[in-house]
């Protein structure tokens, strides 16, 4: 039994809670399996602490994205791309036999059983019954399959619905077809979003019901419960007394179950719920020159469909994807969690952005890039066209120099930390008026005698 394992996945810190309560019910029927959790970077270290104390394994795993905008579109769920991480638990390899849950599962009755199933085992989903639903499948790891599934991932239509359940269907095409042992009952994975079209079913069933999917955009997590009169609110409009009850069972395990474990830290639910989740997205700045500034931008998660945003970015050039990545880290989660995107961008000629560095600070070309930065990200689609620049000591200085040299409509505000207006007397590099060439060309060449960071985004 210790070889094999439940596992989910945890890429924001909503699905974070999901996955606790994933755990906690896993533990309340008795399972004994492990337990484990892979998560992204993009967790808060209060999530990935709480994570450590449920979970028999915490694994970080690098995010990947089928960047398919067309076809999650037609789902509404742009942020379902991510979900291709999922197939990183094939890498599991010291487990001989694994059972995937998503994270917004809720387990009702012992599932260990499960593990007698063989690869690839699932329950059909209920909107197209040929297909699997990839929200509970059995598998074995292997880092074949995994190099496997990554190629076929690069294909054109892998996925037919840009995320993780498309590129599963496409990859095991023979499940609708193979051994009836591989199709799980239904109850392994009722969706608890579609009753609508089989209530005296689940009237019949309701006490067979071994595991319930909150599948849809609508998330147990994105309600607000009353714990004293069991009262939930929210977005549920259409939702019918059964699949209140099961939320109302979500919500008790996250009461008497996980808000135990946040409460060491001294964190509420509310705390953690009002805070925004996030996704990470890269972009090329076109200058008129035809020079190409990297930027890579944290964005809110919506809370509504029209919902945009201000956007804090940082402006320097000590590469943003490698040399100051981990120590960025802190203050991007800090900002984006309270609903600011966050834009991180590399000067030109420097880290992961094209052209030449001209050898000497915040000069006129820097200027210039920096004045169509701010246009473009005021102009982008999920901005309030609202631009601040922020940092410490270089963006500092070229966030003034901005401020009060170029005074742009859509810059609203600059946060200025070591830095000063005055740079022949309060610079580092200018003692007494004077530049300082050793310290300054001698850093920046070894800063950026490396090459640009490359992309190892899936689709290339």
């Amino acid at each position: 039994m210790s070889s094999e394992a439940f596992v989910t996945l945890a890429t924001n810190d909503g699905y974070a809670l999901g996955a606790l309560v994933v755990a906690q019910s896993l533990r309340k029927v008795g399972t004994q399996r492990r337990l484990v959790v892979m998560i992204s970077k993009n967790l808060s270290d209060l999530m990935k602490r709480t994570l450590e104390t449920s979970f028999d394994e915490v694994v970080i795993v690098e995010e990947l994205d089928s960047h398919d905008i067309e076809n999650l579109s037609l789902l509404s769920r742009p942020e379902l791309g991510v979900t291709f991480t999922k197939i990183n638990c094939w890498l599991l390899e010291k487990y001989s036999k694994c059972v995937f849950l998503d994270a917004d599962i809720l387990v009702l009755r012992d599932i260990d059983d499960l593990f007698q199933r063989e690869e690839f085992s699932a329950a059909p989903d209920a909107g197209w019954p040929d297909c699997f639903n990839s929200g509970v499948f059995v598998y074995r790891p292997s880092k074949d399959t995994f190099r496997k599934l990554v190629q076929f991932a690069t294909q054109q239509h892998a996925s037919f619905d840009g995320g993780d359940q498309g590129l599963l269907n496409s990859f095991f095409s023979n499940w609708r077809t193979s051994d009836i042992s591989r199709h799980l009952p239904f109850v392994y994975n009722v969706t608890a979003n579609t009753f609508y079209s089989y209530v005296p079913a689940v009237t019949r069933f309701r006490n067979d019901i071994r595991v319930v999917h909150f599948a849809g955009a609508l998330k147990p997590w994105q309600l607000t419960y009353n714990p004293q009169n069991e009262n939930l609110s929210g977005n549920l409009d259409g939702q019918q007394d059964i699949q209140r009850e099961f939320l109302l069972c979500w919500w008790r395990i996250m009461y008497e179950r996980v808000w135990p474990q946040l409460s060491k830290y001294n964190q509420s639910i509310g705390e953690v719920l009002n805070m925004y989740n996030f996704t990470r997205e890269n972009l090329w700045l076109l200058m008129p020159d035809g020079v190409r500034l990297s930027a890579t931008l944290s964005i809110p998660v919506p809370k509504h469909n029209d919902e945009k945003c201000p956007i804090l970015f940082e402006y320097k050039p000590y590469r943003k994807d490698d040399n100051f990545f981990n120590f960025d880290q802190p203050n991007i989660f800090y900002l984006v969690r309270r609903g600011f995107i966050v834009a991180k961008v590399d000067v030109r000629g420097t880290g992961s952005s094209e052209g030449i560095l001209i050898e000497r600070e915040y000069t006129t070309q820097e200027l210039d890039d920096c004045e169509h930065v701010i246009e473009q990200l005021a102009d982008y689609y999920r901005s309030n066209g609202r631009v601040g620049m922020y940092g410490l000591s270089w963006s500092t200085f070229n966030s003034l120099m901005m401020a009060i040299l170029r005074r742009l409509t859509a810059l609203k505000a600059v946060f200025s930390a070591h830095a000063s207006d005055d740079l022949y007397k309060n610079d580092i590099h200018y003692p007494d008026g004077i530049l300082h060439l050793d310290h300054y060309i001698v850093s920046i060449d070894q800063t950026n005698a490396l090459p640009a960071t490359p992309d190892y985004s899936i689709n290339e």
